[in-house]
């Protein structure tokens, strides 16, 4: 199996950004992928509905540069989207769509996903954030992954920005994980051993993996993907500083295998409740931030500001921060 671990300085970042095209004056999702961005590129990329798209950046040496890239990326997709009259709105979940009334984006692996998911496919309608942070070798990939798991639901509640779904409240902060747990390969990752085990586990089919975290040898990365899409820019690249300290922390030494069953039920803890406090002290504690990551520690999650109002205003007050960048 070939690999791209050691292309980049280890510890460098690549950030993904899922989005939602919605109308520029109703806020509804509007299936316009197709027409906003036309031929995808590494840059821009189509998710399952015709009203998602990704963003993606380059590999980046740090938060800083992250958040600039961020800022570009929102900015040339909102020039293509505004002609078209549609706009940006990032969060975990629209408050308003239903999943049913998308169209997908008519790609074989969308086609094949709905066809094993069935009427359930309409609960994938929700918006991640993915950070990819490089590493020298499968050995550092392997040690860094199994010491992010303690981690990953501390992130996912700091993250979680998804408290409506299709106009009512779900009575969870980010719907958006339990959603995952749909998929096959959602939330809970499994036991890696060694790369064979990696490739046992991805059976075939290395770029669709929906677990919280996963090696990804394509890019010479670990992929963490536990959180929801943030609304404020400076959030995204704020976590995206924090994973990647925590990564370059644990990649340094060994680490004993974590109890899945127990990480099963922080992460479940984590959809519903607030940030713990003493996991923030600890996680603060543990890893070594500048400015943008500090704030997201000391920050709430944006789905208080999402629950400070009722489901039909959350979609202007949104987009109105979505493109504040």
């Amino acid at each position: 199996m070939s690999d791209c671990f050691g292309r980049e300085l280890p510890y460098a970042l690549g950030i993904e950004e899922e989005l939602f095209l919605v109308d520029g004056s109703t806020f509804d999702a509007v299936p316009e992928f197709s027409r906003v961005v036309g031929e995808p590129t590494d840059e821009v990329k189509p998710e399952l509905f015709e009203c998602l798209v990704e963003i993606a950046t380059p590999v980046v040496p740090d938060a800083a540069a992250a958040l600039a890239e961020l800022c570009r990326l929102r900015g040339e997709l909102l020039a293509r989207a505004e002609p078209l009259g549609a706009t940006l709105y990032s969060a975990g979940s629209h408050a308003l769509a239903r999943g049913a009334d998308q169209p997908l984006v008519p790609l074989e692996r969308y086609r094949k996903l709905a066809k094993l998911l069935g009427h359930g496919v309409s609960r994938q309608l929700v918006c991640g954030l993915h950070v990819h942070v490089s590493l020298p070798d499968w050995e550092t990939c392997l040690r860094a992954f199994e010491g992010m798991l303690p981690w990953l639901p501390t992130l996912l509640a700091l993250s979680a920005n998804s408290p409506f779904a299709e106009g009512e409240a779900t009575g969870r902060r980010s719907e958006r994980a339990v959603r995952l747990l749909d998929l096959p390969t959602g939330g809970t990752p499994p036991v890696l051993r060694n790369p064979a085990g990696w490739e046992a586990a991805t059976a075939g089919d290395q770029g669709r993996r929906h677990w919280d975290a996963w090696p990804r040898p394509g890019y010479g990365t670990l992929e963490v993907r536990v959180m929801d899409a943030q609304t404020d820019v400076r959030r995204s690249a704020g976590l995206a500083e924090v994973v990647g300290a925590l990564v370059a922390t644990v990649a340094e030494s060994e680490h004993t295998t974590y109890d899945r069953d127990l990480y099963a039920r922080r992460r479940e803890r984590a959809t519903r409740e607030a940030p713990d406090p003493g996991e923030v002290e600890a996680l603060a504690a543990f890893v070594d931030v500048g400015p943008l990551g500090a704030a997201v520690l000391a920050g709430r999650p944006e789905a208080e500001r999402q629950l400070e109002l009722p489901p039909a205003a959350v979609p202007a007050d949104v987009v109105a921060r979505t493109l504040a960048f």
